[in-house]
């Protein structure tokens, strides 16, 4: 999983480095490139999180409860009412 969000990440940040760089195109085409730049720095942000998803799981930071056997020897009190 390091590997494919590695890759994520820097495909994003390629992408956004090329409309970027596109950015100062005239008319609509530099509001393109500018947009085009936009998404790739979300691909390189999903990247980079599945990253430290990556670490967090290796490291067992992230805390997942395993559930609890049933207890079958309960005893009920009962309370005596006042009549």
């Amino acid at each position: 999983m390091k590997r494919l969000s590695e890759l994520i990440t820097a495909a994003g940040l390629g992408i956004a480095i090329l409309g970027a760089c596109c950015m100062d195109s005239p008319g609509l085409y530099g509001y393109a490139a500018g947009t085009v730049g936009i998404l790739g720095g979300f691909v390189a942000g999903m990247g980079y999180a599945m990253m430290v998803l990556a670490e967090c799981r290796k490291s067992s930071i992230l805390y997942f409860p395993q559930p609890k056997e049933p207890v079958e020897d309960v005893g009920w009190i009962e309370l005596e009412t006042e009549k």
